[in-house]
């Protein structure tokens, strides 16, 4: 079997136990309810062919709209849920092994020899956080299987194909467009030096342009601004946490799990000295986009709850952008040190180096699966207890035409299937100015909120689950379904909701309606 095949089977066959191992709610769910938001839209593309959080109103509520389309085939393709849900992590799972596979491509290109580049792409395709990261029903491993692929072509000088691959990673995640103002920057720079000729940074910018146009385009027809509704709510939240904090965070973060747990890796720095001035280029363009991309990343969303998947996922598209230059560097540091002439000390720190690392990977590796896998299983059943039992407790306990408000709007409203206002203003945040119908309920967390002591709210469900580990906060292990009870028709209900003043119509109900909710949500 040829090294490309065999990092491809490996990372295959591991993604697949890990995912067996997880039970059936890892096979059937998802660890974080933002995938339920990416099938939502999925679901409305392969309908209505645009992005829509409910049905006939476009919607800018999603940050990764190639992966809503990738949804949208799927969604056209098979019909059942799990089947669906299935088919997610399987694509998932061999965009990352197309990563682990160019990860290796790459190294070839660089005449470095089998045995190490077949290492550098096993270690990614092999990496617990990024195995996970594939089946979590996210766009991860297709943004960073996007931007991997780019670089390679980067290398070959094909630079049309190299700009269609980072302009479609661009549409997978907004960030990478920063890679390719790298890639931009870079190429101006050999013009300057006349080893490029203009044409090359036209056919590398056009596709990356009109990528990027699309994307801005769309966010500017529905919603008056240039980026996503999500953009700018999950941007202001953390505006006090510092800038240095955050990057502290987010470099512990990365540095915790292979391939660049353990200290080791980062001796590559050192190693790409050693390189020619070609080669080194090339590395160094990488690596610096690997630290813009983690650097605009947290600029963003700063890294809060370090534990959260909900945040590790947001860097980990830079891991694989990293490690190639890293691995290069630290062959050439074992090769330094190995032929060192008349240095019997060289030989054996260069051994050492070995052993070290051997046994680095070999502990990382083991530790990795066992709490990953663990942590990947729990977080889907949280999110299945909660979230998408709610949503189906909403599709059993509510007629067609209902209107729900809901805190968390991915699974309520992908199982629900009723019209939902999303009161985080992520998805389609014009809603709130439709106040000509009302709410028949609310999707509510408790950890979240003030004001629930209106006494027009009555409880009228409730799901929990318990051992909650999606976010450090054990609180937000519950959710509630409140209605509003009502002598007139309609009322206004505020609520704080992180800190923000929300204001929402709520249909009154009479006691026997009350009634009835209580006990069809609880018969459900």
């Amino acid at each position: 079997m040829k090294n490309g095949s065999l990092i491809v089977v490996l990372t295959l066959l591991v993604a697949v136990l890990i995912l067996i191992a997880s039970g059936p709610h890892g096979l059937n769910g998802f660890p974080l309810d933002d995938a339920w938001i990416h099938m939502v839209y999925g679901r409305s593309i392969s309908t209505a062919g645009y992005p829509a959080y409910n049905e006939g109103i476009p919607a800018t509520g999603s940050t990764s709209p190639l992966w809503g389309y990738v949804l949208g085939l799927i969604h056209i393709i098979f019909k059942k849920t799990d089947l669906i849900v299935l088919v997610v992590k399987m694509t998932g799972m061999a965009l990352h092994s197309v990563a682990a596979w160019t990860c290796f491509r790459i190294l070839k290109k660089f005449n470095l020899p089998n045995i190490v580049s077949l290492i550098g792409g096993l270690i990614i395709g092999l990496s617990p956080a990024l195995i996970v990261a594939s089946i979590s029903g996210m766009e991860i491993s297709l943004a960073y299987s996007l931007c991997l692929l780019g670089f390679a072509q980067y290398i070959e000088k094909k630079y049309l194909i190299t700009g269609i691959l980072l302009g479609l990673a661009g549409l997978a995640r907004p960030e990478f467009g920063l890679v390719s103002a790298v890639l931009m920057g870079d190429m101006a720079f050999q013009i300057f030096k006349k080893r490029m000729s203009g044409k090359d940074i036209m056919q590398f910018s056009v596709p990356v342009i009109v990528a990027g146009s699309l994307f801005i385009g769309w966010n500017l027809i529905v919603d008056g601004r240039p980026f996503p509704a999500t953009f700018y709510m999950k941007s202001g939240l953390f505006a006090h946490f510092p800038l240095l904090d955050r990057v502290r965070t987010a470099f512990k973060m990365i540095t915790a799990d292979i391939p660049l747990a353990g200290g080791v890796a980062w001796l590559g720095l050192f190693g790409l000295a050693f390189f020619r001035k070609p080669e080194r280029r090339w590395f160094c363009v990488i690596f610096f986009s690997a630290v813009l991309y983690t650097l605009g990343q947290v600029m963003i969303i700063p890294p809060s709850d370090p534990q959260a998947f909900y945040y590790i996922r947001y860097l980990l598209p830079a891991i694989p952008l990293f490690w190639v230059p890293l691995m290069a560097g630290l062959w050439a540091v074992l090769m330094f040190l190995w032929r060192q002439p008349h240095s019997f000390h060289g030989k054996i720190l260069a051994s050492g180096l070995v052993g070290i690392s051997v046994f680095a990977i070999a502990f990382f590796l083991i530790l990795g699966y066992i709490s990953w896998s663990a942590k990947y299983a729990d977080d889907c059943r949280n999110i299945n207890e909660v979230q998408v039992a709610l949503g189906r407790d909403i599709d059993a306990a509510f007629a067609s035409g209902a209107r729900i408000g809901t805190v968390d709007a991915g699974a309520v409203k992908y199982f629900g299937q009723r019209f939902t206002l999303d009161l985080m203003g992520l998805n389609a945040p014009r809603l709130f100015q439709d106040r000509a119908m009302p709410l028949d309920a609310l999707v509510l967390m408790p950890a979240w909120m003030k004001g629930l002591q209106d006494p027009r709210l009555e409880e009228v469900g409730r799901r929990s689950t318990l051992d909650y580990c999606v976010t450090s906060n054990p609180a937000m292990n519950t959710q509630i379904v409140m209605a509003c009870r009502a002598s007139v028709e309609n009322s206004e209900i505020s609520l704080r909701i992180s800190g923000r003043e929300v204001h929402v119509d709520m249909k009154g109900m009479s006691d026997a309606q009350i009634k009835e909710l209580k006990k069809l949500l609880k018969d459900h």
